[in-house]
Parts: C-alpha cells; structure tokens; sequence
C-alpha cells in the first residue's frame, strides 16, 4: 500500500492538479497498485524458489550474513527422526562387492562429492549403477553424510490435527481435508520414502516396483489414499493480474503470512502454523483457511527440503482457500510430486545420490504397501490412509528390505483400488439352483432393499447434521459461488416455498422466493449483459409483478448465504444475514447491485400498473434481527431459509433458530412431502 500512498502524494502535491477523479478511475488506480504490487511479490516468491542456499555468490556484508542467519534460524522447525535410519549395518555378504564399486571413484566414504568435476563422468555412472544393482540407498550412505532430507512431515502435521478443536476441525472438514485427521499416528519411513522416489519415472508418470512391475500413477489413486477433493475446478498455477478478487485476497495473504529475507519473499509455514493452533474462539475463519492451506500444503501435500518456506510455484494455489472442496487438489498434488520426481532423477543419475527430496512421498509409501503381493490390509476401506498404521506400515517395510538396504523383495500385485483384491480368499458356499421367477424375485429384492438402505443412511445423516459423511449434507444450505448442487438445493427449497404460499395467499397477495441464479449473475456479469440476461429472464415469469406483495432474493458471497426481502406493499428492504450484526454495511455493494437489478426485473414483469425505474433506490433499508448462528459451520443457509419462511407474513422483531437439528429435520421433511 505503500506504492498507493506514493502515488496519491505525487498526484495531490502536483501545481496543476487537475480535478479529484471519478469512481471509475480511482478504480482503475487501484488495481493498476495491485498489480504492481502482486508483480513485485511474486517476483521476490519465484527469485526465492528458484534461488539456492541462503547468501549470494556475489558476496555479504557480514551484518547482512549475521542477520540473514539470524532469520533462518528463527523458522527452522525440527522434525522426529525415529525410525528413518537408512541401513542400519553393512551385510557382510555385499560388502566387499559395494567395496569394490566405489573404490575408484575419487570419492572417500562420508564425503559430499568432492572432486566431482574432475571425475564427473566416472561419478554419472553411479545413480544407474545404483538403481541397476538395487544399491541406492547404499550408494547415498557412502557419498554424504548429511541426513536424509525427505519432507513430507508426517509427524509434525500429525501433531497439528490432534491439537485442532471441534471448532477448528469442523472448518477443516468443510474445506474438504477432514479425511486427513486419519494422519494420526501416522509418521514417514524416510528411507522408502528416498527408495519410491527413484522409483518413479517423472516423464510418463509411472511407478515402478521392485520386481520391475509398472502401475500408472493417477490423480484417482491420490483421492482413494488421501481423500482430499477432486472438484470440477483447477487449482491456480498463477495470480491472475486481471482477477481484483484475487489481488486483493493475494495482498491479504501476504500481509498475514508474507516475510522478507535477504531481500527475497517467502510464505512462512511457522506463521502460518502458529494461526492454525491460535488458542480461543475462532473468529477470522478466511485467515484460519489460508494459514491451514499454507500448512496442509508445505508440510504434507507439496512439501519442499525447506522447513520455513512454502514452495513459490505453490503460492498460487492459496487463492483458492475460499472454496478449496470445488478444486482437483489430487491431480495438482500428483504434478507436484512429477515435478519434483524430474529434479530427483536427475540429480540421482548425474551424482549416484541426492540430498533431499520434495513431493508427497507419503502417498507414494501408502500406495506402495497397497500394491505389495501380501495379505491385504483392510481392503475396501477408503481413505486408504485410514485402513495402514505407523506400525503396520514399518512391519511391511521391514519384510520388503533387501539385504543391500533397498527396498523392493516383496513382489508386487496388479490391484486396483475399488475392485476386489487378489491376495483376499474369493470363497463362499455354493447355494442350491432357483427357477427363475424366484431368481429374479430375489435380485429385484436385494436391489430395493440396498436403494432403501442408502435412503436411510442418508436421511438420518441429514436428521443428525454429519455433513462431513453425506454429499446430500454436506451440500444442503451451504454457501458457494457455484450455481451446482448447493445453488439447486436453495433453489428447490425456494420451489417448494413459492408452491405452499400459492396455496396460501390470494393472487394479488403473492409471495415469492428468486431464484439463486438471479443473484448470481447480479455479481458476475456486466452492466450491459446483465441488463440483457433480466430481460430474458423476466420473459418466464408466469405472474404479475403487480400482485406480488414480499419477494426473496437469497445470494452466496465467499461461502456465506445472506437474503435480501423486498416489501413492495410497505416500500422497504429487509437483509436477513446470521453473522453479520450490520449486513447493511458489511453488504453495502452487492446490497445495492441486487436492488438495481430487482428495479429492472420488476419494470418488466409489472403488467397490472407501471413501474417506475428508479423509485427503489429511496426506499429505506432494514437488517431483519437474526440471532446469531452458533456454529462457524455453513449452516447459514439453513438460517436463511428457516427466517425467510418466518418473514412471509411480518418481519419479526427477532428471529432466533433454537434448534439446528429440528431445523432440518423440518426442513427435510417438508422437502419429502412436496410436490
């Protein structure tokens, strides 16, 4: 915002200034500084990921070093080491043949390479001679070191699910990550982890195992094994100069997580940590998305060899913190782990080893287990993640060690997730023949009675508000921008309203209930196709504008569902809203953009008086008094929906929802016996 302020200086202090600018220019103002600034920030973001080390080759001030070193030191996060030990003794039987392979390398045991250019064709022969002989874990053992730097922090991140609250986790689960709360208990085998990754071809995408058996890796493995959303929506890649939206949601994240070293911009994943296990009420529920997306990410999904810092290709991506349940995380997560599988492979085959790795190497390790030629563990449990253990993970991995320290004795098996296992016994009792008719009595019978029981299942999850297990669920009355099954949830509630009032009331007393889509396109189109689209749309209506007494315009902003009543008898406008305590200036735009386009639906549809464009612009604004929800959950359409049927008659003094569950339970109910 600096860059603004220089700017309003430089034009306020000007001999010749000209006069104050109009709406539209300072607009434009506006978003030309957001621009500017998500330039510069994301400059500094790519520098800093495509940057090695801490310090320049060119050189440092000592003071600069000493507090460079200083600032690192305050983000380094360490990690758990239990369990990760590469290869615990040299077998006598492979070590004088591994003796012999390394002899004339020009490189001692222990060392980090050195005098790598001087025998760099001898040194590139290693990573195939590695994987060649199954010596890769070995061959890193004598060439470094250093400790294995495989960051998928299974254990930290652990750490962070087991300390969520309800309140905390509910949010999570809404976002669409709750199945990894099964994380618990869970840690990484750095060593397979180091192992899988010189497993997977990056070009083709394809896993292969230690019997040379290929399985393709794709985005519907990572949803079986993680479960995290596989929406319609791609994940952002880039910030989107164009989109104010964006810039302005890209400006808060900074602002809440950006940090500066050395010059250079990073997202902190310590920050970011520290917002998500803040203690107390939850109350910047848009903040707690964005910090958990930084630390869902940087820790399990798309980690990095850095503990601090979010990867730059992955800042873009928190953009979609609004509504991340819409967007394909599995196929963006399975591209991150190629991509760093590109830079694992060849770093392995032009030096025999590699430091560390980045990529979600805890998918692969799942995955792996999943597809070892064994008895299977819990088969037909999803997520997969759910089904293994730390304990049963280290049982399998300790049988799938190789003498030499690799992995890969087990066999694999060619399985695929959703289909019966091969390894589990098929058997069952044979049954006697039926005649047909009784066949296929019995096969119609066993068909009805699954549909009855998934009926079931449905309504009581509905009845008993567990939205995390139920699509049905968790879709009714939450709040997105997408005009999909959310929109037409509203929508069918709206039907089932205007159906009973048109029983209730007189045709020149008519209530009615907008559909969503009314509001949406409000929002997302331009003054001039908007103005087309209401003139369309009013050509459906199927009554006059005149008769109508009440009408209900429900809208979602950033997952949250707010209504607008137009009394058109009284001449006011009533916004019902359940966490806003003063909607009128919290909605103040979008307030104001509905109302222009009631005012040109309405001069279309009103066929029994005129209606005069303009005159709904004087009429005065009221917020209806809503009780406050309790939950931070999306239940605000169910408070929507629930006050707008208790303002048809009269707006009440104070609307107060005593009962989630009776809600909706009410509201299903009603819902079954519609026509």
């Amino acid at each position: 915002m600096l860059l603004s302020a220089s700017l309003a200086t430089n034009y306020c202090c000007s001999p010749l200034t000209p006069p104050l600018p109009t709406a539209a220019i300072r607009e434009k103002l506006l978003l030309t500084c957001y621009r500017l600034l998500v330039e510069v920030t994301v400059g500094q973001l790519l520098r800093a990921g495509s940057a090695k080390g801490g310090s320049s080759k060119t050189g440092t001030s000592k003071s600069e070093a000493c507090k460079a070193a200083k600032v690192k030191q305050k983000f380094v996060v360490h990690e758990d080491d239990e369990d990760q030990n590469i290869v615990q003794s040299k077998p006598e039987e492979v070590s004088e043949q591994l003796e012999e392979d390394f002899e004339d390398d020009g490189i001692e045991s222990g060392s980090d390479v050195e005098g790598r250019s001087k025998k760099r064709a001898k040194v590139s022969k290693d990573g195939a001679r590695a994987l060649a002989k199954n010596l890769v874990l070995y061959t890193r053992s004598i060439k470094s070191n250093k400790q294995l730097n495989v960051n998928c922090r299974v254990d930290q991140y652990a750490r962070i699910m087991e300390a969520l609250d309800d309140q905390r986790l509910r949010v999570v689960e809404e976002m669409g990550f709750g199945t990894l709360k099964f994380v618990k208990g869970h840690s990484l085998n750095k060593g397979l982890a180091y192992w899988l990754m010189s497993r997977v071809h990056p070009e083709t995408g394809v896993f292969i195992g230690g019997d040379r058996w290929e399985f393709p890796l794709s985005p519907v493995q990572v949803q079986c094994v993680l479960g995290i959303p596989r929406g319609k929506k791609v994940v952002p890649i880039e910030i989107d100069p164009d989109n104010v939206d964006n810039l302005m949601r890209f400006n808060d994240i900074l602002e809440w997580f950006g940090k500066d070293q050395c010059g250079r911009g990073f997202i902190s994943i310590p920050e970011a940590k520290q917002e998500v296990l803040r203690e107390g009420q939850l109350v910047d529920v848009v903040k707690f998305r964005v910090a958990f997306l930084v630390v869902v990410l940087g820790m399990l999904l798309c980690p990095t060899t850095n503990f601090s810092t979010l990867a730059s290709d992955v800042v873009p991506a928190l953009c979609a913190a609004n509504q991340p349940h819409d967007y394909d995380w599995c196929s963006y997560v399975l591209q991150f782990l190629l991509r760093r599988a590109r830079s694992f492979s060849k770093n392995l085959l032009k030096d025999g080893f590699v430091v560390g790795c980045g990529g979600c190497t805890f998918f692969l390790s799942i995955f792996y287990v999943d597809h070892l030629k064994r008895p299977p563990m819990g088969w037909g449990e999803f997520p997969r993640i759910k089904a293994w253990s730390k304990d049963s993970v280290s049982k399998v991995a300790k049988d799938d060690m190789r003498s030499s320290g690799d992995y890969g004795k087990t066999k694999t098996v060619d399985v695929a997730y959703g289909e019966p296992h091969p390894q589990a016994p098929r058997d069952v009792y044979p049954k006697q023949s039926l005649g047909m008719a009784e066949e296929v009595a019995n096969r119609i019978g066993e068909v009805v009675s699954k549909e009855m029981r998934e009926l079931k299942g449905v309504v009581e999850l509905v009845l008993q508000g567990r939205r995390e297990e139920s699509f049905a669920v968790r879709t009714l009355g939450q709040g997105t921008m997408t005009a999909t099954a959310v929109q037409q949830r509203i929508k069918m509630a709206g039907l089932m309203f205007n159906i009973e009032w048109a029983k209730k009331y007189k045709d020149t007393d008519a209530r009615l209930v907008m559909d969503p889509l009314f509001g949406y396109n409000t929002f997302t189109k331009g003054k001039v196709a908007r103005e087309a689209w209401l003139k369309e749309f009013a050509t459906q209506a199927t009554y006059d504008g005149a008769s109508l007494t009440m009408v209900f315009v429900p809208f979602v902003l950033q997952q949250h569902w707010t209504c607008i009543c137009f009394a058109l008898k009284d001449n006011s406008i009533w916004v019902i809203d359940s966490i806003y305590s003063d909607p009128l200036t919290q909605h103040e735009r979008p307030i104001a953009n509905v109302i222009d386009s009631m005012d040109v639906f309405l001069s279309e549809i009103c066929r029994g008086s005129p209606w005069e464009i303009g005159q709904i612009q004087q009429w005065p604004k009221h917020s209806v008094h809503v009780d406050k929800q309790k939950d931070i959950s999306r239940s605000c359409g169910i408070h929507m929906l629930m006050c707008v049927d208790e303002c048809v008659d009269t707006i009440p003094e104070k609307f107060v929802l005593e009962s989630m569950d009776q809600a909706r339970e009410a509201l299903v109910l009603r819902l079954l016996l519609s026509e």
